[in-house]
């Protein structure tokens, strides 16, 4: 499970760093002397990181869902666990008033 946990936090750093790199080649275009070769650089730039925005998007949404399931799976681990020491509890005190 951890090692999912960092997968998903390696992905999201990864597509991180493409977004500031398509930010700041957006900046340096802006900054450029040609303004029509610029205009066509930065709408081009725009739409790539649209595109990473939404793969960002969707595989923060794949952590959010893999963290829900991992919840889900350490409360019924907690569940049997209670449930077993509830047992365990009984017999001991069944025993006990036994003697």
């Amino acid at each position: 499970m951890e090692t999912e946990a960092a997968a998903f936090n390696s992905q999201l750093s990864a597509i991180q760093k493409q977004i500031d790199a398509k930010d700041k080649a957006i900046e340096e275009a802006k900054a450029g002397a040609d303004k029509k070769a610029a205009k066509a650089a930065i709408k081009t730039l725009s739409q790539e990181r649209k595109q990473l925005l939404k793969e960002y998007s969707a595989t923060s949404d794949e952590k959010a869902d893999f963290y829900k399931k991992f919840a889900k799976e350490v409360e019924k681990r907690a569940e049997r666990y209670t449930r077993t020491i509830e047992s365990k509890l009984s017999q001991t005190l069944a025993a006990a008033s036994e003697e």
